[in-house]
């Protein structure tokens, strides 16, 4: 955005964008598809904050037992993160560096992406999304540096993974580059 000031059509369609991003994100979390703690990893009024902007009341309709089943399982990915909480913590701070820091919910997206990077699913299902290529949208808008490093569409958790290791972090690589690397037809699509 530099130092032109934004016109209204580029405010909108940050608005669209970052709605869209939202409403895949929280429906897929209502709809009990995610492994993501309750709120999302997120202070309770923050996430229903989130909901109430960027849903249309009703659109994610769930029954009562749907609920208090969604309710276990979050409670069962809040205690696995929080065995984990230092390494989703560096996750977190990862995402942060790559920030469109413009952009009002970026540290909310990152918290909840850190979360999720948690579980052993793939990152887009373990967000409840439907594929993959939106995960992929989700980080350019929010985190466009570090999709901007992912030159060769590695996996997006195992790309993070690679980020935290070449830092020397305590992350374990397992090549010193991708292509020597025993698992590198697994990383990338």
């Amino acid at each position: 955005m530099g130092t032109q000031l934004c016109s209204v059509t580029e405010i909108s369609d940050y608005r669209y964008h970052e709605q869209k991003i939202w409403k895949a994100l929280i429906g897929g979390f209502i709809t009990g598809r995610s492994a993501l703690p309750p709120a999302m990893g997120l202070d309770h009024a923050v996430f229903n904050t989130l909901k109430n902007q960027m849903l249309d009341v009703g659109i994610f309709e769930v029954s009562e037992q749907q609920k208090a089943l969604h309710q276990q399982t979050q409670q069962l990915f809040a205690d696995l993160i929080e065995a984990r909480s230092a390494e989703r913590d560096d996750l977190y701070y990862l995402l942060i560096e790559h920030a469109d820091t413009d952009l009002r919910w970026y540290k909310e997206v990152a918290w909840v992406l850190a979360n999720a990077s948690m579980s052993s699913y793939h990152l887009w299902q373990s967000l409840g999304l439907d594929e993959r290529p939106t995960l992929g949208k989700l980080i350019a808008f929010y985190f466009p540096t570090l999709h901007a490093g992912n030159v060769n569409n590695m996996r997006w958790k195992r790309y993070f993974y690679k980020q935290l290791c070449e830092r020397g972090g305590d992350y374990l690589c397992k090549a010193p580059n991708c292509s020597q690397c025993s698992s590198f037809k697994e990383c990338f699509v």
